[in-house]
This record gives structure tokens, C-alpha cells and sequence, in this order.
């Protein structure tokens, strides 16, 4: 299924990668930082949805959201910061 995705998208960058843990596990840190108050959302025609899902995981006939926001977000918070320039004088 991944790799036939990813021929799809054969015009894009597209990269699979190995999940490690449960899906539970792997959405904690995103459901921490909201519970935090530290995420913000675009609001869109998808909000309602989306949120929908998010609150009834892990418990909804469907996880694709979760799943997908967990991995963005992990994906995201673990990238190294932007490099940046530093002036070094002899």
C-alpha cells in the first residue's frame, strides 16, 4: 500500500518511514500540547470533523486523522531548528 502511494506521488518528494509504538502512544505528545494550550488550528470547513475524530480517539470507527496529526506533529517538533548563520572572527 505505501509503495503504491508513493509511485502516486512520484512528482513529489515522498518518503516511507517506520512507525515505532501504538497509535496511543504516538498521539500523547500532540494531545499534551493541546491540553497545554500550545496548538493552534486553522480554522477551515474541516475543523468540526477533524476535531470530532481527534476526541473520539481512540475509541472512533476511524483513526486516520489521529494517526496522520500524531505523525505530522511528531515529524514536525523532532526536526532539527533551521540552521542559522554564526560570524566567526580570527
Amino acid at each position: 500500500q505505501v509503495a503504491t502511494l508513493i509511485k502516486m506521488l512520484s512528482s513529489y518528494t515522498a518518503r516511507a518511514t517506520p512507525e515505532t509504538g501504538d497509535k496511543e502512544t504516538r498521539f500523547g505528545p500532540f494531545s499534551a500540547q493541546c491540553e497545554a494550550g500550545n496548538v493552534d488550528v486553522l480554522r477551515g470547513p474541516w475543523n468540526e470533523e477533524w476535531f470530532m475524530e481527534l476526541e473520539a480517539f481512540p475509541d472512533a470507527a476511524h483513526d486516520d486523522d489521529a494517526d496522520s496529526t500524531a505523525r505530522a506533529f511528531n515529524t514536525l517538533s523532532l526536526a532539527p531548528p533551521p540552521a542559522r548563520k554564526v560570524k566567526v572572527s580570527f
